[in-house]
């Protein structure tokens, strides 16, 4: 596969076809060495997921492909995730478990995204941007409805406040960074970050005593809300 990959690069200047065979040599990678562990009798560990994001990353860099950097992204932060919920004396497969394990990986993620110049991938940016984002926001939704699940020995409900505040004070800094820098990808992840973080706090409010046609009435107005104060703010931007 990886010769095929080479053969439709050269063949091929749209990478279409490339991306393909490239998605395909990824699976065979990973068939590959899980059919080698349990070959070996080897004990699963996040290490895997560094050989596969390292093999992923491999192919996007060397041939400009988008669709191998999303993999590698995927693997890397599960990695990292894994390596985090490790250290800290749980199973590497329930990092779900303590949602903060995401926040370090997107940081992670980002970093490379912002300040790694890129000059021969004029897109990967926005790849990896987009990637850490949402594993970075999607720690705070968690967090902002499962208090629990933090590593903080907090209250439950305190831990939910903290992090449903932090949660609005970052996208909106999301939103304004992404408006202020031209990214729209930036901006649509902050704001759909911001919007999923407040119908939770809608749901925590009126759910239980709302009627619920009511509920959803205000929720379909408040969206509407949202989009029209987010096109100013892009126009502002602009």
């Amino acid at each position: 596969m990886l010769v095929g990959v080479e053969l439709a690069f050269r063949k091929d200047r749209s990478l279409y076809f490339a991306s393909m065979t490239a998605a395909v040599a990824i699976a065979c990678f990973v068939l590959n060495l899980g059919a080698l562990g349990h070959i070996f009798n080897i004990v699963p560990s996040q290490n895997a997921f560094l050989a596969w994001a390292l093999f992923s990353l491999l192919l996007a860099y060397t041939y400009g492909l988008r669709l191998p950097l999303m993999a590698g992204v995927m693997f890397g932060v599960t990695y990292i995730a894994g390596s985090l919920a490790a250290i800290g004396g749980m199973p590497w497969d329930n990092f779900l478990m303590r949602p903060e394990n995401l926040i370090p990986a997107g940081i992670a993620t980002c970093v490379v995204a912002f300040f790694v110049p890129h000059r021969k991938h004029i897109g990967f940016p926005l790849i990896l941007r987009s990637g850490g984002l949402i594993a970075f926001f999607w720690a705070f939704i968690l967090l902002s409805s499962w208090g629990s699940g933090s590593y903080l020995y907090w209250s439950s409900n305190a831990i939910e406040i903290c992090y449903q505040i932090l949660g609005f004070i970052l996208t909106g800094l999301t939103i304004w960074l992404g408006i202020r820098r031209g990214w729209s990808d930036v901006t649509y992840i902050g704001s759909a970050a911001f919007a999923i973080l407040l119908f939770i706090k809608f749901f925590d409010w009126w759910w239980d005593w709302m009627p619920k046609y009511l509920f959803f009435l205000i929720v379909g107005l408040v969206a509407l809300l949202l989009l029209v104060v987010l096109k100013r703010l892009r126009r502002m931007g602009r």
